[in-house]
């Protein structure tokens, strides 16, 4: 699950359990993980929000992220990182 908030021309994504454990998540998007209810749709729903947030430049919110949990996210060949706010 994830959200986005909008304000006027600002936004931020808002990360749910499609990003439970981001060591994982950014560096293997398409292995399934334990909050996969079903295991290859969680891989693609992954894969296009992470897409989304580079492509779309958004800022990325997550309960489950280091350094506040506050940061952007860059795509690498096959692997993704999250790039904190405060880095």
């Amino acid at each position: 699950m994830s959200f986005e908030i909008r304000g006027g021309t600002d936004a931020v994504m808002v990360g749910g359990d499609a990003i439970a454990n981001h060591h994982i998540a950014f560096e293997h998007p398409n292995w399934p993980n334990a909050a996969d209810q079903d295991p290859n749709l969680g891989a693609q729903t992954r894969l296009r929000l992470l897409d989304q947030l580079v492509d779309d430049e958004l800022p990325l919110l997550g309960f489950h992220l280091p350094h506040g949990g506050l940061g952007r996210v860059e795509r690498s060949d096959d692997t993704y990182r999250f790039v904190p706010e405060d880095a």
